[in-house]
């Protein structure tokens, strides 16, 4: 299958399944723009980040924090909303705490920053800048009793938390916390502050998993079990999903950035996709927007578009996928009215129709 791609931006498929054993093409598109100055209109960046193909960490897989997930998903019920970045102090001089806030559309969040303490040394130092991240929210693993272990099950790669209360002077606190809520009890049950992703095995994404049982081995693997939701594609937490992003939707950020204050509008999207079927006529079909990722950090920000479209048969049932605007897809429309070449969907196929055409 060919993937013409008219548009500026990132644009790739992978094949998939539905819960039943449907085959899907799904076309997933990455546009990233430039973080713009406050009320400006942002603007197409000149190098376009390539789409993720596998979850990237802050540090070794499994004990640290998801930093970005695969793009490479078939559906999403909703908008994640992420940003990976940093605290920054409104005025550049150094704070012991500062208050960071994000606010996209709907979504409004807002927590307490502070800077490094241990639980021997709560009072914060003064910092201009920290990484924001579950690494350094509330939780962590308690491994002061090897037969006694216990872990945090929100947050197992967070700070500050310890249930045998041994030997915790040097620990570190999070640096992240409920604005109103400070963390004050090593085995206390805090929510875990950040913008990022959550991880896979959170409580929060676990649940949407589906069951993975004997039965389930033996007469569905390897497709989803009937239980399995797709809210489990959800990388952010709750409180940053949204519906789909048609465009125009506000964002701010506050102490979120050197530059301070960011404010702007998200750019509206006018993108189509057109499936050229081998044997059918042509369709098109609109994606969606299910992924912003803002990373202020970079000067950057990402949105992810996708369709999954369910197939009549299998994909070989697919000549060609063409993204972009609806004039790039009847410009491609007209050229293919005087085409150069056939293409057949088979040895077998050609086989036929050339001995058929000779015999003629």
């Amino acid at each position: 299958m060919k993937l013409t791609n008219h548009t500026a931006f990132t644009a790739d498929y992978i094949f998939d399944n539905t819960k039943d054993g449907r085959e899907l093409l799904v076309i997933v598109i990455k546009s990233t723009y430039e973080l713009p100055e406050l009320d400006q209109e942002p603007q197409v960046a000149p190098v376009q980040l390539s789409l993720t193909q596998a979850d990237e960490c802050t540090g070794e897989p499994g004990y640290s924090a998801t930093l970005l997930e695969s793009d490479y998903v078939s559906y999403k019920p909703c908008c994640d909303v992420l940003l990976n970045g940093c605290a920054w102090s409104f005025d550049g001089l150094p704070k012991e705490e500062v208050i960071v806030s994000l606010e996209v559309g709907p979504i409004s969040k807002s927590f307490t920053v502070k800077g490094h303490r241990t639980w021997g040394k709560k009072k914060p130092q003064p910092f201009i800048s920290l990484p924001i991240s579950y690494d350094t929210a509330f939780g962590g693993t308690d491994e002061s009793e090897p037969k006694k272990l216990r872990f945090y099950r929100e947050n197992p790669i967070g700070t500050g938390y310890s249930y045998h209360k041994k030997n915790i002077n040097e620990m570190l606190l999070p640096n992240t916390e409920e604005t109103g809520q400070p963390v004050t009890k090593p085995d206390g049950k805090y929510r875990p502050m950040s913008f990022g992703s959550i991880s896979r095995t959170s409580p929060l994404r676990v649940q949407y998993a589906g069951t993975y049982d004997e039965k389930w081995r033996e007469n569905v693997m390897p497709f989803m079990p009937a239980d399995f939701d797709f809210r489990f594609f959800q990388t952010a937490p709750l409180d940053q999903q949204m519906p789909y992003i048609k465009g125009g939707e506000p964002v701010r950020l506050h102490n979120l950035s050197v530059k301070g204050e960011i404010r702007f509008c998200l750019p509206t999207q006018k993108l189509s996709i057109l499936v050229v079927p081998y044997h059918d006529e042509s369709y098109v079909v609109t994606p969606v927007i299910d992924t912003l990722i803002i990373e202020p950090e970079a000067n950057h920000f990402s949105l992810i578009s996708r369709i999954a479209v369910p197939l009549k048969n299998d994909y070989f049932d697919i000549e060609e996928v063409v993204v972009g605007k609806n004039s790039d897809i009847r410009a491609w429309e007209n050229q293919q009215q005087s085409p150069h070449k056939t293409y057949y969907a088979s040895l077998s196929e050609f086989i036929e129709r050339t001995t058929n055409k000779e015999s003629s």
